[in-house]
């Protein structure tokens, strides 16, 4: 049987949960040799030269990108091949990579997933932040001048998780995110966990320094991000006192780029290697400062305690703001003494939004996979899939 070539472009160190949400071992299955040429030597070269991770996963035929040339060379070993790109569009490497790929007339799709509804920097915030950080301001700018470029980005089709309406000439179509993926795989297995605790709440844990420490600097306004005992002395007075006033239990559901330092830091609350759909299911809420996973948590009607603190940086605390503005809710700000009755007024759900979310985030309804409704959507508009 003929072995034929599906191609991600990445810019990222690979975990086992990236492996499995992009669909790896189903393109495997069905007899294609997956292969993954990484720009991240390009694109993100602190992350690339100092980010190092217990949970990082060797993958086979995989090339790491260091310079255009090299990127020519290997995607021209590949031009028959289906081209998936996971990359941002926002660097001037990803835009000549986009131009090459459209000027040779390789066809390339995007995968388009996992988003939350936080926007850009609006104008009003931009001019804002530039009167009280006016160095930084025109940093920015001549960066912009600097790498001003044409959009290339044109893939074939873009497959998103949003509401697809939208007036555009682009071919979009509508697939569920990663985190709905991992719900409707869970929906066809019988074997759901056992023996979980009656009265518990679970943690979103977000480890230390992701993705502060890498990418801070490039943000704007510019950002230092808090230190280690910053990070986890507000949120273990929280857990406390959490624990203390609700007597529900508090488990911990790893993030898949954690470390046992960050995890032994949190005190209070224990880790579950449990599934983690199992465990928000049966929960009576989430807390999460904005993790994605929250989607699950949302997918199950589950009350979101969104946590901020005093310490986090500008783009955590917007996130944060912006995410419980959509969900009609506040955050519990962790410095701060809590008491009963703010955990139970933030327990009932604002269920508009709720379902707003599952239809425009998550992807909402869907029986298949996003990998599976690519794989027919290639076949079905002539792929080589």
């Amino acid at each position: 049987m003929t072995i034929r070539n599906i191609i991600f472009i990445i810019e990222t160190k690979f975990t086992s949960n990236d492996f499995h949400k992009i669909g790896a071992a189903y393109y495997k299955n069905k007899n294609y040799q997956v292969h993954y040429l990484n720009i991240i030597p390009l694109t993100r070269k602190n992350y690339f030269k100092n980010y190092n991770n217990q949970n990082l996963l060797k993958i086979n035929n995989h090339k790491l990108i260091y310079n255009f040339s090299n990127f020519k060379k290997e995607i021209s070993k590949h031009k028959n091949s289906i081209i998936f790109s996971l990359i941002s569009r926002s660097t001037l490497t990803s835009q000549k990579i986009f131009n090459f790929l459209n000027n040779q007339k390789i066809i390339y799709y995007a995968v388009l997933s996992g988003g939350l509804p936080i926007p850009t920097l609006t104008k009003k915030e931009i001019i804002y932040n530039s009167i009280y950080h006016p160095y930084a301001a025109i940093g920015k700018i001549f960066d912009i001048i600097k790498n001003y470029r044409i959009d290339n980005f044109r893939p074939k089709i873009k497959f998103i998780n949003r509401d697809t309406s939208i007036n555009t000439s682009d071919e979009f179509y509508k697939v569920p995110s990663y985190d709905y993926d991992s719900i409707i795989l869970w929906n066809r297995n019988k074997n759901k966990e056992i023996n979980l605790p009656n009265d518990y709440y679970v943690l979103l844990e977000t480890p230390y320094s992701h993705p502060d420490g890498f990418f801070a600097d490039a943000r704007f306004p510019p950002e230092i991000p808090c230190s280690f005992d910053d990070w986890y002395g507000p949120l273990n007075k929280f857990l406390n006192n959490f624990y203390n006033l609700t007597k529900s239990q508090i488990i911990i559901i790893p993030h898949p780029r954690t470390t046992s330092d960050c995890l032994n830091a949190i005190k209070t609350g224990h880790v579950s290697s449990k599934n983690k759909i199992d465990l928000i299911k049966n929960s009576n809420g989430v807390m999460t400062f904005s993790s994605s996973a929250l989607s699950i948590g949302i997918f199950f009607d589950k009350p979101i305690l969104f946590l901020d603190q005093f310490n986090f940086t500008y783009h955590n605390r917007r996130n944060i703001q912006y995410l419980t503005k959509y969900f009609n809710t506040s955050a519990i700000n962790m410095d701060k003494n809590i008491k009963l009755e703010d955990v139970i007024s933030r327990l009932n759900i604002d269920k508009n939004s709720y379902m707003n979310f599952k239809k425009n985030y998550l992807g909402f309804p869907s029986d298949e996979t996003s990998f599976e409704k690519i794989y027919n959507k290639i076949i079905g508009c002539g792929g080589r899939i």
